[in-house]
């Protein structure tokens, strides 16, 4: 295909585009995307193991190559992602080894919400717009890696934070006296931290990756990348919205006065 083939086609696809959205109104979008959202979410819950997959298995990836002092795995139960990190014991007398592995565990789903969300407005368009499933397609390759750094934020914040009240509940059950217990588990922590500090990665810094990709990056991400690939759409919308705003002549907007009549 040739370039002026190619560009004919887009700006015809273009102008089928804009016509097809100024044929709706904006509230009949709304509707539709709200039943599509619906739609979306219950699938996404349904299918919560299988959307998780593949964001811990990058996350253990990535936490593991990145930090192997500090993470020995990131395992899959359902949706939950188990955390199993190295915590050291300083050579405190009357504790058999060196180091013992602390595991936490957090629900992965929450920062995959934006699936659905993507899905959901997509799948919205295709009644009026065509080649909604590459879009689709792509948004299933770019999400994951959005939810992988909201995951790794999340892990970062649990090694510096919460590594120390976990180490010393986990030597307490294994039958480690509360004192020795408090005692190793403040030097883990502190061992945790002095690793992150290795790799850049101070609390407050943590602490603001973590807010990011839990509260911001799930709703964000999804919506901007569906702004991004239908801006032709939205801007024909916006059109036909703004166009629905004005008054007919003659009904609710000015009409012209007739001439005064000649005396």
């Amino acid at each position: 295909m040739s370039e002026q083939e190619a560009s004919n086609r887009s700006e015809a696809e273009q102008r089928s585009v804009e016509e097809a959205a100024r044929s709706i109104r904006l509230g009949t979008f709304f509707m539709v995307a709200v039943m599509w959202l619906a739609f979306s979410f219950a699938v996404w819950f349904a299918l919560r193991t299988m959307i998780v997959f593949p964001v811990i298995r990058m996350a253990d990836w990535l936490l593991t190559a990145w930090m192997p002092e500090l993470f020995q795995a990131a395992a899959q139960s359902y949706q939950q992602v188990k955390l199993s990190l190295y915590a050291s014991t300083h050579g405190i007398g009357g504790l058999p080894d060196s180091q013992f592995l602390v595991d936490i565990s957090f629900d992965a789903l929450k920062f995959c919400y934006g699936l659905p969300i993507y899905v959901g407005l997509t799948a919205a368009t295709a009644l009026w717009s065509d080649r909604y499933w590459p879009k689709i397609v792509l948004g299933l390759v770019i999400l994951p890696i959005t939810q992988v750094f909201a995951l790794v934020g999340n892990a970062l914040k649990v090694a510096g934070f919460e590594l120390s009240a976990a180490a010393s509940t986990g030597l307490v059950d294994a039958g480690v006296a509360p004192a020795v217990a408090q005692q190793v588990a403040a030097k883990a922590g502190q061992d945790a931290i002095s690793i992150l500090s290795q790799h850049w990665m101070s609390l407050e810094l943590i602490g603001v990756w973590s807010q990011f990709g839990t509260l911001i990056v799930p709703v964000l991400a999804p919506v901007a990348l569906w702004i991004a690939l239908n801006g032709t759409f939205l801007r024909a919308l916006q059109g036909s919205a703004l166009a629905e705003q004005e008054p007919a002549p003659g009904q609710d907007g000015p009409t012209q006065s007739p001439p005064p009549s000649s005396p």
